[in-house]
């Protein structure tokens, strides 16, 4: 009964071993000489179901923690950018009003317009190709389904009824 249960310790810390190594890149040949496992063992273990979940669950978990550093970053970026605003601004104001060159004021005064929202006009049916993988399509198209589910709850719609002005197919059901 030990025997099984370290085999299966075994078993799992191999797998990750190996999950970790795929994810930094390696091929499979590097994986067995660094390992000391047969190619062939190395090449049927990559292809193994219960393999791939243990890759996708170490992926999931290195993917949260940098989305989470990521998202801290950008916060402390945003409110140091922030904090200078109030001084950018008034930079910008003493260069619009003191500026020797016209062409400086000129520049200032369109991009604070600009800024204001009274900057060109730009025609609603402006094309714009945006190029999404099919996974992250995947997502966006949930995403906007649990949006629109969530706003027809709140205005009390029937769910089962999808709005006309969403039927694109990215947000069609399979």
């Amino acid at each position: 009964m030990k025997e099984t249960r370290k085999s299966r310790v075994e078993y799992h810390l191999v797998f990750h071993e190996m999950a970790r190594r795929l994810m930094l890149k390696q091929e499979p040949e590097e994986i067995s000489q660094a390992m000391g496992i047969r190619l062939s063992t190395v090449k049927n273990t990559l292809r193994k179901p219960e393999f791939k979940r243990v890759v996708k669950e170490l992926q999931e978990k290195v993917y949260r923690q940098t989305d989470r550093e990521l998202m801290d970053e950008a916060r402390d970026i945003r409110a140091e950018l922030q904090g200078l605003a109030g001084e950018s601004l008034d930079r910008l104001t003493a260069l619009l009003r003191s500026a020797a060159s016209e062409a400086i004021q000129k520049d200032v005064a369109q991009d604070l317009l600009d800024r204001a929202g009274y900057g060109k006009h730009v025609p609603e049916d402006a094309k714009v190709n945006i190029v999404i993988n099919p996974i992250d399509a995947d997502v966006i198209a949930t995403a906007l389904r649990k949006e629109r589910e969530g706003q027809q709850k709140l205005r009390g719609e029937d769910l089962a009824k999808p709005p006309s002005d969403l039927e694109h197919p990215l947000l069609k059901k399979k």
